[in-house]
């Protein structure tokens, strides 16, 4: 397309959308701006402290109509602990869950998740995001839980670990 026929495209569109808002049949949103944000919880091996082999923390809350566009897990110190075997750890919409990040070993050694499609769970990973990412509710908050799993200990017994989530975040006007 030539650039005078996309001009005269754009052009149209235009006169068109100001003949709708001035027909009262068009509402533009007061201040609209740009709300993608990236935030990083860290979460160390103390905070999921239990009496059993499951602990579940909220890390974080959406607002209402706010997407979940990603979300990345770096272990960055290997978890340990007294008589644990395996250490895993998930996220999701509730606890146990695993919609946004499927369990992933965090014993063995630091590690990533979140970078590969095969990381991630059933709500945003690419097979069923909907638009790149997830919108949980128009109407309500929604938590993030993640969850640490052991076997072989409870997780009153860890003594070494970390993760930083990083969720990026895009909330509707």
């Amino acid at each position: 397309m030539s650039r005078w026929r996309l001009l005269g495209a754009v052009l149209g569109l235009l006169l068109c959308v100001t003949q709708a808002w001035a027909a009262g049949a068009l509402t533009i949103a007061a201040n609209p701006a740009y709300s993608r944000f990236t935030y990083k919880i860290t979460t160390p091996y103390s905070s999921f402290s239990g009496a059993g082999t499951t602990f579940d923390l909220t890390i974080a809350t959406l607002p209402a109509k706010t997407r979940l566009v990603s979300v990345l897990a770096d272990s960055t110190v290997a978890w340990t602990g007294t008589a644990c075997t395996a250490i895993t750890a998930q996220l999701g919409k509730s606890a146990g869950g695993v919609e946004y990040l499927i369990a992933f070993d965090a014993k063995t050694a630091t590690i990533r998740r979140g970078l590969a499609d095969a990381d991630l769970g059933t709500s945003i990973n690419r097979a069923t995001a909907v638009q790149g990412g997830d919108l949980p509710s128009f109407t309500a908050t929604t938590n993030l839980s993640a969850r640490v799993t052991t076997t072989l200990c409870n997780t009153n017994a860890l003594t070494a670990g970390s993760i930083d989530w990083y969720l990026t975040t895009e909330a509707l006007p």
